[in-house]
């Protein structure tokens, strides 16, 4: 299994992707409509089309081997020959502002598992490789096993990276608690996802979080986008607990291979990938937490009642 063949086959499909979305926000605000309580935009599924489409080809061709390929916007689980690989897609992070005309933080996010074990409702993977593409800038966070590499400049860094030193800017180490070094912000920025059909995030994990400094400033949103930036220093800490499929998972594995400190809510680490199907199971919820530190990371777990959040993610009360 050629993991860098894997990640360039994923390069195309996020650039093909990004393409039909900003056609289509050139021609206006995307028409959406709501399904399931998701916000779903005529670019969500062109964009779906496009990866799927884009991988099917990369197997077809003999690039990358069979897989199966589960997406936000599809309701069955689509199979390419033989699977060694389970693909995970979100065409579009971010939905609700593209939605509103707003490209910003938006991304298109793979992540390719090795398919280890096939459960009865799910499966159990090895994360491979994962890419996060800026729909609007075209900036992409990549990894491959323990490598990392951006394309692009990071948002926030007046500095372009050096492709072939994937963790400096301008000879600089760029990675997690790099502000320091770069004359960023001094204070502890996170984000944590918020779903409108949930309450009671804002007393159970951002006043505690709070409460670690009177410095640290929450992001009320989640997703790839800002698990990457975790991985370049921007973020402190993300945290993302999602029901069922973990398809902004791409940003903490970037992370991951740019040094940052990611476990599950319960400080396991970001190993073997659980993708359940269903809704309403404790199990089958999706955790995650992106820091740039252990010591801030461990720091984060012990201040968050977990107990009370796992209802509120699962069953909407406390």
């Amino acid at each position: 299994m050629d993991k860098r063949k894997i990640v360039e086959t994923m390069r195309k499909a996020g650039r093909l992707a990004a393409n039909e979305v900003l056609e289509k926000y050139r021609n206006g605000t995307p028409f959406f409509h709501i399904e399931g309580g998701q916000i779903v935009t005529k670019s969500d599924i062109a964009a779906d089309k496009r990866i799927f489409e884009s991988l099917k080809l990369g197997f077809e061709n003999g690039i990358i081997p069979g897989f199966l390929y589960s997406s936000e916007e599809r309701k069955k689980i689509e199979r390419a020959g033989d699977p060694e690989l389970l693909f995970l897609v979100d065409p579009i992070d971010q939905s609700e502002r593209v939605a509103t005309g707003d490209l910003k933080c938006a991304t298109s996010c793979i992540t390719a598992l090795k398919i280890l074990e096939e459960l009865e409702d799910g499966y159990i993977g090895e994360p491979v490789a994962s890419l996060v593409n800026e729909i609007e800038r075209g900036v992409e966070y990549i990894a491959f096993g323990d490598e990392a590499r951006i394309v692009g400049e990071v948002k926030g860094k007046k500095l372009n990276f050096d492709t072939s030193l994937p963790r400096k800017i301008g000879g600089k180490f760029i990675g997690p608690n790099s502000s320091k070094t770069l004359g960023g912000e001094n204070y502890i920025r996170g984000a944590s996802y918020r779903t409108k059909r949930r309450k009671g995030l804002y007393e159970f994990i951002e006043a505690p979080l709070q409460s670690i400094s009177s410095r640290v400033r929450i992001d009320n949103n989640g997703g790839s986008y800002f698990g990457a930036n975790v991985g370049t220093g921007v973020f402190s800490f993300s945290m993302e607990a999602k029901p069922t499929k973990p398809s902004e998972m791409a940003g903490d594995i970037f992370a991951k291979a740019m040094g940052a400190y990611v476990t599950d809510m319960f400080g396991n680490p970001l190993k073997k990938i659980n993708v359940m199907y269903g809704e309403g199971d404790l199990k089958k919820t999706y955790y995650s937490l992106a820091s740039c530190t252990p010591e801030l990371g461990k720091e984060i777990l012990e201040t968050i009642d977990m107990e009370s959040l796992q209802r509120i993610y699962n069953y909407g009360v406390v």
